[in-house]
């Protein structure tokens, strides 16, 4: 199946370092028994969201509705761009306090560029496979 969609080896790798990141942040969060829904699995939903459409970007497939693609886009945009705006303010106003959580809120964000890249180009360079999605779904 993932043979025909031609996955090169360094996003198979791209893919394992964020599940790995997520599952250290989802076991961190169970150990230090913190955090809700969203702070445990928001990681593994993220990257989930992420892989399926790398996956529909590579076979050229519709999944979903345009408009779930959409908002999960802005969505994570948006998640991206507070954490870059956090960290900052965590490493401007605490200095070494903030320390490696700050660093950590630092970086994160360019770990996930590659994806949201996958993501806009899924949502917004195939404009004709979400045509054809709509065509297909009429007959």
């Amino acid at each position: 199946m993932f043979a025909k969609a031609n996955i090169k080896p360094y996003e198979w790798m791209y893919f394992a370092l964020l599940l790995v990141l997520g599952l250290a942040q989802m076991i961190s969060k169970f150990v230090s028994a913190t955090g809700g829904f969203a702070s445990r699995y928001g990681a593994f939903l993220a990257i989930g969201l992420v892989f399926i459409a790398f996956l529909g970007n590579r076979y050229n497939k519709a999944f979903l509705y345009r408009w779930v693609w959409l908002v999960s886009f802005w969505l994570l945009t948006l998640l991206v761009t507070a954490s870059l705006v956090f960290s900052t303010y965590l490493l401007a106003m605490r200095g070494e306090e903030a320390g490696i959580y700050a660093g950590a809120l630092f970086v994160m964000p360019f770990l996930f560029v590659p994806g949201l890249w996958q993501l806009y180009q899924y949502v917004w360079k195939r404009r004709a496979l979400w045509q054809k999605g709509i065509e297909q779904a009429k007959q």
